[in-house]
């Protein structure tokens, strides 16, 4: 028993070999019993490792089967796709609104005397040259043909000096009067009174088409007062539908023979 103890205690302070004399391992009982017992004590974990080993082996076959064949699907999806894409992409530019006509093309430098391909197609810039005719009330204007009522003339006394103006007063019913200038035009007869708010300027109070004048009349007291009435003729009666009253101070007759006269001309 001592001797187990002994050896027990050399064997873990690794002097077995020089604690006792003539130790020899293949004759020890001791260390013969050491090596039967250290087997049966392995044995049985190298049988479970190598099982365990069979075990890994056998799984990570397995998950690399399962992920080649992922692999494998992933592909085939991803060219499918591709090509789905790519026949998307192809049907886009043929139907896209912005794309180019194939029958419209550029014109290179060695055709530029041979053909002209952009002939009968509209250009994609244009430029408006046409002057705007249209005068909404109260904008400003200076040419005569464009004058109709509540036009503003910018420059008064230019206006009245190219076309030429009679001085006089639009005598309302109730007595008030406006104070301007009566001017004419082949087809109208404007009154224009002075601006009070800008100093100047003028506006068109009155405008009236010659056509439409049934009777021009003044009295023998009051020569200066000139009354023209406006309608229309139905057969052999004439329609007063309204009418205008003007004082002039100069030269009354000359502006009546004057507006009979561009009537006469119609």
């Amino acid at each position: 028993m001592w001797l187990s103890a002994l050896h027990y205690l050399l064997s873990t302070s690794s002097a077995l070999e020089t604690g006792l004399a003539d130790h020899d391992t293949a004759e020890c009982p001791e260390c013969l019993l050491d090596k039967q017992s250290s087997s049966s004590r392995t044995s049985p974990l190298s049988s479970k490792g190598d099982s365990g080993d069979r075990t890994k082996g056998s799984s990570a076959a397995a998950y690399i089967s399962k992920l080649s064949l992922f692999s494998n699907q992933l592909k085939a999806k991803s060219s499918e796709m591709k090509e789905k894409i790519i026949e998307l992409m192809q049907n886009t530019s043929v139907t896209s609104p912005t794309s180019h006509d194939s029958s419209v093309t550029h014109v290179k430098s060695a055709d530029r005397e041979k053909s002209k391909p952009y002939r009968n197609l509209l250009p994609v810039f244009m430029i408006d040259d046409d002057p705007d005719t249209d005068e909404s009330p109260g904008s400003t204007c200076s040419k005569l043909e464009d004058l109709q009522v509540g036009s503003r003339i910018p420059s008064l006394k230019s206006f009245l000096k190219k076309h030429g103006s009679w001085a006089c007063s639009e005598v309302h019913s109730d007595g008030s009067h406006n104070e301007g200038y009566l001017v004419l035009s082949d087809e109208s007869l404007f009154f224009i009174m002075d601006e009070e708010s800008v100093k100047g300027e003028g506006v068109v109070g009155v405008m009236r088409l010659l056509s439409s004048v049934i009777k021009i009349t003044s009295k023998k007291k009051h020569p200066h007062l000139i009354t023209f009435k406006y309608g229309c003729v139905v057969g052999e009666e004439a329609s007063i539908t309204h009418s205008d009253r003007f004082f002039l101070n100069d030269n009354p007759k000359a502006f009546v023979e004057a507006v009979k006269k561009l009537i006469d001309q119609k």
